[in-house]
């Protein structure tokens, strides 16, 4: 049986994501760390998040099917979706390698396939 993705030696690793601050009167920048994203980042990561979004749907993939498929729980998917959380590497990397792309797909709108 092979491992799932998202596990190592069949230890599930939960996706790591940043919660985005949407609270009325604050809106951007969010505070992670040390870094402050500037309206470039907010912009590119706007980008990523649409691209995400639109493989999905190209494969005809509900959210809990891209949960499925991907390792990546529906719920976070969702969220990283609408934009409520900035997704790590790691949960853009689960994703790319569920849905077949390359990260560079994700990350920078590169269409090559895997």
């Amino acid at each position: 049986m092979s491992t799932p993705v998202g596990t190592i030696s069949g230890k599930f690793f939960p996706p790591r994501v940043h919660t985005v601050d949407h609270t009325p009167g604050v809106g951007y920048p969010v505070h992670m760390g040390h870094h402050t994203q500037t309206d470039e980042f907010t912009a590119w990561l706007a980008a990523v998040t649409a691209r995400v979004k639109a493989i999905r749907e190209q494969k005809g993939l509900s959210l809990r099917a891209a949960g499925e498929l991907t390792g990546v729980p529906f719920n976070t998917i969702a969220r990283v979706e609408a934009g409520r959380t900035v997704p790590s590497l790691e949960v853009l990397y689960t994703l790319a390698a569920g849905y077949g792309v390359t990260p560079a797909c994700l990350l920078c709108g590169d269409r090559r396939r895997k």
